[in-house]
């Protein structure tokens, strides 16, 4: 696991990362939901070398939180891509 926002899985037999929103933040806090309603309307659209490929959306059954799902980089996660070093 990358950090506690992004789990590392495999779907359709590609290693893939999930970002999670938590179900309860997405109802309560709208700056949440705003942050993932950016995320999901442009990042569908986007393709270049230099960028993950995201891969669709899906929403537990459990816990109701929804994944934003992205094609995996085997050397690092979504997280350290994203964080300044």
């Amino acid at each position: 696991v990358a950090n506690e926002n992004c789990i590392i899985g495999k779907w359709l037999g590609v290693q893939v990362e999930l970002k999670r929103f938590a179900a309860e933040k997405l109802m309560t806090c709208a700056k949440v939901a705003d942050l993932f309603l950016q995320e999901i309307s442009i990042v569908p659209s986007l393709r270049h070398p230099n960028l993950i490929l995201y891969m669709g959306l899906t929403v537990g059954t459990v816990t109701s939180n929804v994944y934003i799902i992205y094609e995996r980089f085997a050397s690092t996660s979504l997280h350290d891509r994203s964080v300044p070093g």
